[in-house]
């Protein structure tokens, strides 16, 4: 869905329950596009009060993005045990070919 030039970053947001998350923290997985068996370089943006982000990319890598929120899971999500937290992932991968 993206067609603007990757040079000044790629612009995202978090949203949780339908509203911005402010200062989140999301997580930025990058390695050379096509290269599965690379390891990826790991880096950390934090999102504004509208939950908004640049990530910076680079053209012939792939990216994963992901954002975590921790909350106190819902009475009946396990029964028998006792959770501490529930964890929800969003994420999001892409590719910028080399050219």
């Amino acid at each position: 869905p993206y067609t603007d030039a990757a040079s000044d970053g790629l612009d995202v947001q978090v949203l949780y329950d339908g509203a911005p998350r402010a200062d989140a923290q999301i997580e930025v997985f990058s390695k050379p596009l096509g290269d599965d068996q690379a390891e990826a370089t790991v880096t950390k943006v934090q999102t504004d009060a509208d939950g908004r982000a640049t990530v910076t990319v680079e053209n012939g890598r792939q990216y994963l993005l992901d954002s975590v929120v921790f909350r106190e899971p819902a009475d009946d999500l396990m029964a028998g045990f006792d959770p501490q937290w529930e964890t929800l992932w969003a994420s999001l991968t892409f590719g910028l070919p080399a050219d």
